[in-house]
């Protein structure tokens, strides 16, 4: 009994060893224990389809305790709401964990009957009966049953169907599955159900064959031949690529001799031969041709240019004496062959040896029959006259072979390389893996889908790990991973977010742990993820994952996640209102109060980070100036107003705050004049009200550059922000002069200094002050 009872539960908690674990079950029952010859002690076989089928009834049993738990639950009062969502989870994970046992043992059960240890008699009438006995009483089959269905359908389905010889089994089997068919035409079932049933439906229609081969354990013996059987098709391949490439060089060499001779001696090169397909009638108008209509005169019959223009060159004679040669009067005759003797017709390469005709006009015409046998002969002519490049080669080159992965090829791929990845958790080679066996150039959402889908009901170490192997890949160069191709793989998940909800109960903390690392290093925005939740929207939990993803995003940045934050919430100018309904609750949920928009300051004594904060906060809640002056005579003493820390704080939040990121390129930025116009007299007031004024605008003016500097000097905008402030009367002319010779802060002062050459040459020409622009030049 100890030995059934382990084999079985490993067999249910690893449906994917079930075949394993029934062959090690044929085998055993196949021998005789000394411990059988006792009758009170049970055989093997017969203790495991007793062990098989208690489990079988008794999940029935346990699943109506655990929803009459939960019903009971939900009506329960007294409770407290964190009290009511712990106990909410432990039962429905109860419920999670029987659902997965539940289909473990139906699984198993099928691969026993596979090996012959169970009769197609107890399959389909008490099995398949037993799953289909709640139809007959006219209620709702529920989809645990209609899971176990299924999954006994693929697993048995095939020897049930080709070996059931009775013909009452098989009317019986073909009822049970017609039966199983009509489900999926059952709209009160959900999509994922529908879909189930429709597969095994296809599956049968197949003949029982599955479109993909599922990946099954393998012993180390299979592997091994695998891997060797792989190695020799790789060097057969390169063998053949190798001996392709030598064949193809030779053959090129020999065109290339072919092509050289053939241009020496005026013959046309093979590769220029191009045979006529196909015989194409031409119908000729003769009364076009020159002489077509004259009549012929057989006496005077001229087949081409008379003697006279062989010249020297000819075997035969030459000049008057010569019998053949003819007067000039002779070469006026017409008839139809008459237009051979135009020297515009001619081609270069059948021009005579002779010497040209006395007298310029002869000249001139036949230079012009030169040019229009250039004109016609075209580009062939010309490659006949230039020596030949590889650019001008007519030989044809095979384009270079390129084997893109299929979408199937991408997802077996990528379950293989995180299998191994959660194994070693060793992310350098999970992305050398990732770089040379995926080619994710348009197909980074198959890779996430496939991923996404592997780790729904994974450890927690895998769903992190995953998480930081996506952030790793924006990071490669060039980066293996985008933020469309991130988001378009989670549309999927997205879509059917609720229905994996019940068997995956913690799915949208899944969903930030997933996306939190990659929010956290700047990959993608809180505008994009907002924009990729619309199914989530419509189920009323895109509030919840983007807490999740927010709370994930805070454990990674650290101390001041709190602040960045704020300030790329404040950036992307998100709001609650677009998001969900509930944020008040959400808000208080996850604590993330620092981003309610009805957040006030504290009266007490503040920090320097928070008055950033507070500071941020009022200016995108549209609060008045009245309001910032109100609350800075609170928080800060009139004596500590003009000191560093609370002039570079207030020059920071509200410069950060004016600065708007141009949609067209990540990298550029913008100052809002709209927004620089309200917050104007704030400046003013705290800049401009003191004796000992250049001491405060360099505070100032050294917050500006540490504020550009941390944006990576973005073009264009410390010139701005500086115009901005010199138009305002903000910072006077000496202040920035101040800070050009005597910066204190001195990370990107350099820069700073190079990329406002132009502002204080305008400074200076507005004051008239040229000395001043020389000033500067020497101390560029």
């Amino acid at each position: 009994d100890l030995t059934v009872e382990i084999i079985f539960e490993k067999a249910v908690l690893e449906p994917a060893f079930s075949q394993t674990y029934a062959n090690l079950c044929k085998v055993m029952g196949c021998i005789k224990f000394p411990e059988e010859q006792n009758p009170k002690v049970s055989p093997f076989r017969k203790t495991l389809l007793n062990r098989c089928q208690k489990e079988f009834f008794r999940e029935k049993s346990d699943e109506n305790a655990l929803l009459i738990k939960i019903e009971a639950l939900n009506k329960q009062t007294g409770l407290t709401e964190s009290e009511r969502h712990r106990a909410m989870e432990e039962l429905l994970y109860l419920r999670t964990k029987l659902k997965k046992k539940m289909l473990g043992n139906i699984n198993f059960i099928g691969e026993l009957f596979n090996l012959s240890m169970i009769s197609s008699k107890i399959i389909i009438t008490q099995c398949i009966k037993n799953l289909l006995e709640k139809q007959k009483d006219g209620s709702r089959l529920d989809d645990e049953s209609i899971e176990c269905l299924a999954k006994l359908f693929i697993t048995v389905g095939q020897k049930l169907e080709n070996e059931s010889n009775d013909e009452t089994k098989k009317a019986l089997f073909q009822g049970a599955f017609n039966t199983f068919k009509s489900f999926a035409t059952d709209k009160n079932y959900s999509n994922r159900i529908r879909f189930k049933i429709q597969d095994v439906v296809d599956l049968r229609e197949n003949n029982w064959v599955p479109r993909r081969i599922e990946a099954k354990p393998q012993r180390i013996e299979d592997i091994h031949r695998e891997h060797a059987r792989e190695e020799q098709e790789k060097k057969m391949e390169a063998a053949v690529a190798q001996q392709s490439r030598k064949t193809k060089s030779r053959n090129d060499s020999r065109d290339d001799r072919d092509r050289g001779r053939g241009s020496r001696d005026g013959r046309m090169d093979k590769s220029e031969w191009n045979p006529p397909t196909k015989k194409i009638a031409t119908n000729i108008d003769m009364s076009k041709l020159t002489g077509a209509n004259q009549k012929l005169d057989s006496g005077n019959l001229i087949l081409g240019p008379s003697r006279q223009q062989w010249g020297r060159g000819s075997g035969t004679g030459s000049g008057a004496n010569s019998p053949l040669s003819g007067s000039r009067e002779d070469l006026t005759v017409t008839n139809r062959f008459d237009m051979l003797k135009d020297k515009k017709n001619l081609l270069p390469g059948r021009t005579s040896s002779a010497p040209a005709p006395r007298g310029k006009s002869s000249d001139r015409e036949r230079s012009a029959a030169i040019a229009s046998a250039m004109a016609i002969s075209g580009a062939g002519h010309e490659r006949s006259q230039k020596p030949r490049t590889p650019s001008h080669s007519p030989v044809r080159r095979n384009p270079e072979k390129k084997d893109h992965l299929s979408d199937d090829d991408v997802r077996a791929k990528t379950k293989s390389i995180l299998m191994e990845y959660f194994d070693t958790e060793e992310i350098e080679e999970a992305v050398a893996c990732v770089k040379e066996e995926l080619q994710l150039v348009k197909k980074h959402n198959v890779f996430v889908e496939e991923a996404v889908n592997l780790v729904m009901e994974a450890k927690s170490s895998s769903i992190k790990m995953l998480g930081e192997l996506f952030a790793t890949l924006f990071s490669e160069k060039p980066p293996l991973m985008n933020a469309d191709g991130l988001l378009t793989g989670f549309q999927l998940a997205f879509e059917s977010a609720q229905d994996l909800a019940i068997d995956v109960p913690g799915i949208y903390s899944i969903f930030g742990r997933l996306l939190g690392k990659s929010y956290a290093d700047e990959h993608v925005t809180l505008k994009l993820i907002k924009g990729a939740m619309g199914p989530l929207k419509q189920s009323g939990k895109a509030g919840d994952v983007l807490c999740e993803i927010i709370t994930q995003a805070l454990l990674v940045i650290g101390a001041k996640g709190r602040m960045e934050i704020q300030q790329r919430w404040g950036k992307e100018k998100m709001t609650w209102s677009e998001i969900c309904d509930n944020h008040h609750e959400l808000i208080e949920k996850y604590k993330l109060d620092f981003l309610s928009s009805s957040s006030e300051p504290k009266e007490s004594a503040d920090s320097g980070i928070n008055i950033s904060e507070n500071l941020r906060t009022m200016l995108e809640d549209d609060k008045s100036k009245d309001d910032i002056f109100c609350y800075v005579d609170k928080t800060i003493n009139p004596d500590c107003q003009k000191d560093e820390p609370f002039i570079k704080n207030l020059v920071t939040a509200i410069c950060d705050f004016t600065i708007d990121a141009d949609p067209s390129s990540v990298e550029k930025f913008n100052v809002n004049e709209t927004k620089f116009k309200k917050v104007s007299p704030i400046l003013t007031k705290y800049l401009q009200s003191s004796k000992d004024n250049l001491l405060v605008e360099l505070h100032a003016l050294d917050a500006v550059q540490l504020l550009v500097h941390e944006k990576h000097h973005p073009q264009a905008l410390a010139y701005s922000l500086f115009c901005k402030l010199e138009d305002d009367d903000i910072i006077t002319e000496q202040g920035f002069r101040n800070w050009r010779d005597n910066g204190v802060e001195q990370q990107g002062h350099g820069v700073m200094r190079a990329k406002l050459k132009q502002f204080f040459e305008d400074l200076s020409r507005c004051s008239g002050d040229e000395s001043d622009t020389n000033s500067e030049n020497v101390q560029q």
